[in-house]
């Protein structure tokens, strides 16, 4: 399978198509893409509160991911927890525990993708809305 990473993320560039249960994430610039890659450098791992926690210190992997936050804040109206978490001054996200991330976590990569593949809707909390992310 062929995986096309962008190295920089544009807010004005990402939408969202509706689903039932989710929105699909489709960024259109030269080319039209329904999900995407994003190369990520990840200063350390740990676990926190049942999740892997990644520490990011690299200025452009924050700006894509803010970049993306922004745009999704934007189309659902604030409905939207997002990637990015900031506390005493670390920005960090949260991944859940699954088998892959699992074993990622076991030799913690300096650099992973990160694999925005859509946006759960949240049932009773729209401010639960959140990003379903896989890495690579």
């Amino acid at each position: 399978m062929v995986m096309i990473a962008l190295h920089k993320i544009n807010s004005e560039n990402v939408s969202l198509i509706e689903r039932d249960n989710h929105y699909k994430i489709k960024y259109k610039d030269q080319f039209t893409f329904l999900k995407l890659f994003v190369y990520s450098k990840i200063d350390s791992w740990s676990q926190e509160n049942g999740f892997v926690k990644l520490t990011i210190t690299d200025p452009t992997t924050i700006q894509n991911i803010r970049e993306f936050d922004t745009s999704i804040i934007n189309a659902l109206d604030g409905n939207y927890s997002p990637i990015l978490q900031n506390n005493q001054g670390a920005t960090y996200l949260y991944l859940s525990p699954q088998v892959e991330t699992l074993r990622y976590y076991q030799t913690k990569p300096t650099t992973i993708y990160l694999n925005l593949k859509m946006i759960r809707k949240a049932k009773y909390n729209p401010k639960a809305n959140r990003t379903i992310i896989h890495i690579f």
